[in-house]
């Protein structure tokens, strides 16, 4: 049992899109690799920082704040460069973040992680992974994966846009060279096999689950 009371903060505000945005949404919570505690909260289109020992949650900093409307939903960090990947739900983007030493976040550069063309709709961004050099992004609605390479500066490319094989891809985890989605309203998790490139290929394998939300690997 924990020694101390659970802390507890209560963020507040509100965005543009009033049937989303209508109060503080968190969304995400995590760490970097210096310890700092990230929040994306979707309802105010913004992330928070809580600094690195900040045990009893005080007031955080505002790491970041997205355009509005846009709805930051996820982070990735890069492994070894001063960068995170921010995935936004109601922008359907991609956006590369530079991160300074005192933990702030700057926006580089923002892509669709539709393809080309295609009108953003009804769709939602959804999860988000990174994997070596690639980023595979997820796309509720559209439900497809989008992948892109990342460059040795950390920048990325879209490499491809692949059918994720069921509705609603929530959560994403590759395991054994294989990408497996969570599609959350289909109930079920499909396997899609990575290529050379590290690409999904055609889905070749299925398990019925129902209302998947997240995956995880037994050590």
């Amino acid at each position: 049992m924990p020694s101390e009371a659970p802390a507890l903060y209560q963020h507040h505000g509100h965005g543009p899109v009033a049937d989303r945005q209508d109060g503080a949404h968190a969304h995400w919570v995590g760490f970097d690799a210096h310890g700092r505690l990230y929040v994306t909260d979707l309802g105010t289109d913004q992330i928070l920082l809580f600094e690195d020992g900040d045990k009893s949650l005080s007031v955080p900093r505002i790491a970041y704040v997205a355009p509005p409307g846009s709805g930051p939903r996820q982070i990735a960090f890069h492994p070894s460069l001063p960068i995170a990947y921010l995935v936004s739900e109601l922008a359907v983007s991609l956006t590369v973040l530079d991160v300074a030493e005192d933990g702030t976040l700057s926006e580089r550069c923002v892509t669709s992680t539709l393809p080309p063309g295609v009108e953003r709709g009804e769709t939602l961004g959804g999860a988000i992974l990174l994997h070596a050099d690639r980023v595979h992004v997820s796309n509720r609605g559209h439900d497809s994966i989008a992948t892109f390479a990342i460059d040795d500066a950390g920048d990325v490319r879209l490499l491809a846009v692949h059918d994720s094989g069921g509705r609603s891809p929530r959560f994403l985890l590759i395991d054994d060279g294989r990408l497996l989605v969570a599609h959350e309203e289909a109930g079920g998790v499909t396997m899609l096999p990575l290529d050379r490139d590290g690409v999904p290929c055609a889905v070749d394998g299925r398990v019925d689950v129902p209302g998947p939300a997240f995956l995880g690997v037994l050590p």
